[in-house]
């Protein structure tokens, strides 16, 4: 069986330049990385694929207090990485980062965001677990 590839859609112009880290940090966990020049872009191909992170600056979309809403509607599976050059708070995006992007920021992100997608959900506190004790036969 073929495995379904994960995809990193790069919203970003400022991101776009600096695409060998970014592409070295997602093929680590074995994606790749697209880059989409708009939110119709990024719709149309979160419908097609499977991406799990979004990295977007919300100043670059025009309009950054609608910004998180528009990238989470045009990709709503995926994790939205805030991303730019002077401190910012995006209290609802999955995390932020400053640019210039480093290698092992990236790499620390998708592992927390790839560790969600592998390991099986947790249960719920009231979930009722069978414990067996001593030897039962």
């Amino acid at each position: 069986m073929q495995q379904k590839t994960t995809w990193v859609a790069s919203l970003l112009d400022s991101v776009d330049r600096q695409t060998s880290a970014l592409a070295r940090a997602a093929a680590y966990f074995g994606w790749r990385v697209v880059a989409v020049s708009n939110l119709d872009e990024l719709t149309r191909w979160s419908q097609l694929h499977h991406v799990a992170v979004v990295l977007f600056n919300p100043d670059e979309l025009g309009r950054p207090a609608e910004a998180l809403n528009e990238v989470l509607h045009a990709a709503p599976n995926a994790r939205t990485v805030a991303c730019n050059s002077r401190s910012f708070d995006l209290p609802d995006a999955y995390t932020s980062l400053m640019l210039p992007l480093a290698e092992g920021e990236l790499r620390q992100v998708f592992g927390f965001v790839w560790a969600q997608q592998t390991q099986p959900p947790m249960l719920e506190a009231n979930s009722q677990i069978p414990v067996r004790v001593g030897n039962a036969a």
